[in-house]
């Protein structure tokens, strides 16, 4: 595997994937999870703790949405840490239920990650997990 090269820390940069909303996609989610979290140096547990958490609100999007037609993830990477935004497109209702117990999946994506943040404009959820502190 190549070497991560020098840390993405100096200045906030966003990056943009955008999936069509089926779970046969989900593998190069999962896929540029795992590379960004390389290149940004995040510990291995902690990168596999936010790939697993993403391709959960990503596998409820594609369950909860009817016509879903797209997933936008939009990664920000600050000094001190990685969100992850999801978006579905279109949004087609709320991604969480109003009333009653969480979904087991929220539950599971609190556990792994930092932050859960549910997002209402547009719809979607955001991930953020804390980056080690650069040298």
């Amino acid at each position: 595997m190549p070497d991560s090269g020098p840390p993405l820390h100096a200045a906030p940069l966003h990056l943009g994937l955008s999936v069509p909303g089926q779970p046969e996609f989900l593998g190069v989610v999962r896929l540029a999870v795992a590379g960004l979290c390389h290149r940004l140096n995040v510990p291995l547990d902690r990168g596999e703790d936010l790939k697993m958490a993403v391709d959960e609100a990503c596998s409820h999007c594609i369950q909860t949405l009817p016509g879903l037609e797209r997933i936008a993830l939009r990664f920000e990477i600050g000094r001190d840490g990685l969100g992850v935004r999801i978006v579905p497109q279109p949004a087609g209702g709320p991604l969480l239920p109003p009333d009653g117990p969480p979904p087991l999946g929220l539950v599971l994506m609190e556990a792994l990650v930092d932050v859960v943040e549910c997002l209402e404009n547009p719809v979607g959820l955001r991930l953020t997990v804390t980056l080690p502190s650069a040298p």
